[in-house]
């Protein structure tokens, strides 16, 4: 497979029916993005938030105010990282079922709801690392170090913008995911208080969404860097992704990574002795018929 730096993909600019609204979105809310000088210098709000929250930030205001919710923070945990796996994952990304285009919003808030801006942006970012995998093109190699992999990527004004000719046409062509684009940085905050309100008010529902945003960052991240890190690979493939049990449970299946490597459209990327929380969130929405065409594991594959 050809990995040139030259690939037109990486270069190309939006071609679907909203060309305004997707120069508003490239420039975006907050100063200087998408701006000439933010390559050398990424705006200094995002590198503070990003590091504040991989880095145990909210977990410090927790301890200092004594509000922290041990079983709302593990809820909330899941309820984020399924969220991702499912909406952004599973189903932007590699199209492991299909559902309607009301449902599909629903789920693309649902993953926005985690951090991780919208389907635009994941897609884009994640089949172009499917094609580079472990290469220097690859937009969270592991080439480039532990830390860069796991989070420092997202400090990265060339990763960070929008990679249009990774985004499938049909996701281009929907108005509503180029405005969920827009706010992306803004989960951070509604996330959590959404949480709060729903809870009664009051910091500790607030701050205990923090926390699980993030816990569930640094899930997803060692998902890029531990299981991607060259010194626990065997494999003679090309993409040496490895399969982690810890990262699999606590990430809601993903973490079963050279499995979905292998099959990247299949629904189910744990083993069938493992719990896979996403697959089963799939099946549940194919019985009530919100879901169809769900790629199932083949039965050769299932172990």
């Amino acid at each position: 497979m050809a990995m040139a730096d030259g690939d037109a993909r990486n270069t190309l600019p939006y071609d679907g029916p909203y060309p305004r609204l997707a120069a508003f979105v490239e420039r975006g809310l907050l100063p200087n993005r998408g701006a000439q000088d933010s390559k050398k210098d990424a705006n200094e709000i995002v590198k503070w938030w990003v590091r504040f929250v991989v880095w145990g930030g909210p977990f410090l205001i927790a301890l200092l105010t004594q509000s922290f919710s041990p079983w709302l923070w593990f809820k909330m945990h899941f309820f984020l990282t399924i969220g991702v796996n499912l909406a952004l994952h599973r189903f932007y990304s590699h199209q492991s079922f299909k559902t309607s285009r009301v449902f599909a919003f629903v789920l693309a808030v649902w993953g926005w709801l985690g951090g991780h801006r919208s389907p635009l942006f994941w897609a884009g970012v994640h089949k172009k690392h499917h094609y580079y995998c472990e290469t220097p093109l690859d937009p969270h190699s592991p080439i480039k170090g532990f830390e860069y992999s796991h989070y420092l990527w997202l400090l990265d004004p060339e990763v960070m913008k929008l990679h249009w000719g990774w985004v499938p046409r049909t996701l281009k062509q929907r108005p509503e995911l180029l405005i969920l684009e827009l706010f992306g940085a803004f989960a951070y905050f509604t996330t959590p208080s959404l949480v709060s309100y729903l809870c009664g008010g009051g910091w500790t529902p607030f701050i205990t969404a923090w926390c699980a945003i993030c816990t569930h960052l640094n899930v997803e991240g060692a998902v890029n860097s531990l299981c991607h890190l060259p010194c626990l690979q065997s494999s003679e493939k090309p993409c040496k992704a490895i399969d982690s049990y810890i990262l699999g449970f606590f990430t809601g299946g993903d973490g079963f990574h050279a499995k979905h490597h292998d099959s990247a459209r299949c629904a189910r990327h744990a083993p069938a002795t493992c719990l896979d929380m996403v697959y089963m969130v799939i099946c549940a929405l194919e019985k009530l018929g919100i879901v169809w065409d769900v790629a199932h594991p083949s039965a050769e594959s299932k172990n």
